[in-house]
């Protein structure tokens, strides 16, 4: 195979999975408006419901709902999708091992999936209809500690493969 096909193989993969993830996203939103009952009503009141709030023990203003205990409707809807899009990103690695995706794709899709998971736990151990100010931002910053360690571990995996190289 010369060297330009090879460029182009994994171009033509990339485009199939984009197909794949762009399909699969609306199937699933458009699910989700049409299995759950006012979802369009929830989200736009939970926006709606932000104001500037003063963070608890700080002189911080930053956006938060109002009542961050009175959404439970968003919130395990954005948990359910956490937990469906956590499986969906396993059968695109597995995919992805199939069509022999470059290294980093890999690495980028399984910690997509620590991401997701770690995102469905966070919003079932804090938001919930007991959710005050303080345990709203205490998610946040359990959400920006899963982000880091989720750019950690990508790190060290890819250092780790290019080392073995």
């Amino acid at each position: 195979m010369s060297p330009e096909h090879e460029t182009q193989r994994p171009l033509m993969h990339e485009g199939l999975f984009f197909a794949v993830i762009a399909i699969f996203f609306f199937t699933l939103v458009s699910w989700f408006f049409a299995t759950t009952p006012n979802l369009s009503a929830d989200i736009s009141s939970f926006f709606q419901g932000f104001t500037l709030v003063q963070v608890p023990n700080t002189t911080a203003l930053l956006p938060a709902p109002a009542t961050p205990g009175a959404y439970t409707t968003v919130y395990a809807v954005a948990a359910r999708w956490c937990l469906i899009w956590g499986g969906f990103e396993i059968f695109l690695l597995i995919l992805r091992f199939g069509v022999r995706s470059s290294s980093w794709r890999k690495v980028e899709t399984f910690t997509t999936i620590i991401w997701w998971f770690g995102a469905y736990y966070l919003i079932n151990m804090f938001l919930s209809p007991a959710t005050t100010l303080v345990v709203w931002f205490a998610f946040w910053g359990a959400i920006v500690m899963l982000l880091g360690g989720q750019l950690v571990i990508r790190g060290l995996i890819l250092a780790a493969i290019s080392r073995l190289k």
